[in-house]
C-alpha cells in the first residue's frame, strides 16, 4: 500500500482538530446546501470518532480531495461547499435515532473548496 503525502496542491485527507473537552464524531455530507443529517450512523465509521484533545483525518480520498470534490460539484451538485456535522459521541452511542430526530449537532461547518485550502484542510473544533 502506497503512503499518500498531502502537497500543497494535493490533500488526500480531511482533518478535524477536537479541542473539546468530549469525543465527538465528525460526518462529511456533499450535498449542501441540504442541512439534513445522513442517515448512517457514524458509528459505522472507524474514522468518524475523534477523541477529546486529539486530531484525526474524518475523511480520505485516495487522489486529491480538491479534484474529487470539484468533479462531485460539476457532475451532482452545483456548489464547490462540503458539510461537517460534529456531534457529542455519547450522544450518538446512546441513541442515534434520537440525535437525528431532534438535530443534536454540537456544529455545523460549510467549507469550500477555497476555504479548506486556506485551513490547509484542518478544521478545529469547537
Amino acid at each position: 500500500m502506497k503512503c499518500e503525502k498531502d502537497t500543497t496542491n494535493c490533500h488526500h485527507n480531511l482533518w478535524l482538530n477536537n479541542q473539546a473537552e468530549k469525543d465527538v464524531y465528525a460526518v462529511v455530507n456533499f450535498n449542501y446546501p441540504d442541512t439534513s443529517i445522513p442517515l448512517q450512523n457514524p458509528m459505522a465509521h472507524q474514522r468518524a470518532f475523534v477523541e477529546a484533545g486529539q486530531r484525526k483525518p474524518i475523511y480520505h480520498q485516495s487522489g486529491c480531495l480538491e479534484n474529487a470534490i470539484q468533479d462531485y460539484t460539476r457532475n451532482y451538485e452545483p456548489k464547490d461547499t462540503l458539510i461537517i456535522f460534529v456531534f457529542d459521541a455519547a450522544e450518538v452511542q446512546a441513541n442515534w435515532d434520537q440525535v437525528r430526530l431532534q438535530y443534536k449537532v454540537l456544529k455545523r461547518f460549510d467549507y469550500s473548496i477555497h476555504e479548506l485550502k486556506n485551513t490547509n484542510f484542518s478544521i478545529d473544533f469547537p
